[in-house]
């Protein structure tokens, strides 16, 4: 009986470890998700100030003189989601982190 109530004390302790690493891995993934819609939305702001930068241009082609508070709109919208990236990279090694150390436990 002592070995039927140690493989089941087992199974259930290995069981809760699979759980554990499916969730980390389940929150590993979105954020890598999160990450890829914000270098999207990067890119969309390069496109923006592209084609302000074209549409001026266009008007003049001989010197382009673009709006500084439209660009530098731009930009801090860039430096915002560069940051958010860095956070959720943060956020994903702090979760494989906890991991290595749930293992070595």
């Amino acid at each position: 009986m002592s070995f039927l109530k140690s493989a089941g004390d087992s199974v259930l302790k290995y069981g809760e470890i699979i759980i554990n690493k499916t969730e980390d891995y389940a929150r590993i993934a979105k954020l890598k998700i999160d990450i890829k819609y914000i270098e999207d939305e990067i890119k969309k702001c390069y496109i923006k100030a592209g084609k302000i930068a074209v549409s001026k241009h266009d008007n003049d082609p001989d010197s382009i003189h673009i709006d500084a508070d439209s660009i530098k709109d731009i930009a801090e919208s860039i430096n915002k989601y560069k940051a958010q990236i860095e956070e959720k990279k943060h956020d994903i090694a702090e979760i494989k982190n906890k991991g290595q150390k749930e293992q070595n436990t």
